[in-house]
């Protein structure tokens, strides 16, 4: 099923322990709000306890794959997701499970904008069905708008997320 914004589950499985884990996660994760978080010295933003986490990174800040002020760091920093974590001990270690998506406000904006785009792109379509000109001109100015967006999405969440998993186990594992 293709969904209209992009999200990745992934699973990592460790030899540590949850409370082990819970504590590499708050080493490099600054758990304070607002302005008064440290985007220079930490890796991570948000909150982590032994059962789970909920963080997210800001590339702009954090050198991941690109270096700062590079085009595709923006780029990614603009796409990238939260990662919401849940952490299961076990007999040999534990499983962490995350979710990574954009957070509500991304995901209501780019909702909207491309649900917007769609349905011009619809419309656009059934008045070409219909021999009207006009809507070949609407359905290529939505699709203008439609396709390159989605690509744009969809990369950038993909190098993030990609960038945010290989961190995670490496520091996990």
């Amino acid at each position: 099923m293709v969904h209209l914004l992009p999200y990745t589950e992934h699973e990592i499985e460790c030899r540590r322990s949850a409370e082990e884990i819970g504590a590499i996660l708050k080493k490099v994760t600054d758990t304070r709000k607002g302005a008064f978080r440290n985007y220079i010295n930490t890796e991570f933003n948000g909150t982590v306890s032994p059962s789970g986490f909920r963080i997210f990174c800001d590339f702009r800040s954090n050198r991941f794959s690109y270096p700062i002020g590079s085009p595709w760091a923006k780029l990614t920093a603009m796409q990238s997701p939260i990662v919401r974590g849940t952490i299961k001990s076990d007999e040999s270690g534990s499983v962490i499970r995350l979710k990574l998506q954009f957070d509500i406000m991304r995901r209501i904006f780019w909702t909207i904008w491309l649900g917007g785009m769609t349905f011009f792109f619809l419309i656009g379509l059934l008045a070409l069905l219909f021999q009207s000109l006009g809507g070949l001109v609407v359905m290529l100015i939505a699709g203008a708008f439609l396709v390159p967006m989605q690509i744009i999405i969809r990369i950038g969440f993909r190098e993030s997320a990609e960038d945010i998993i290989d961190r995670l186990e490496e520091l996990l594992k």
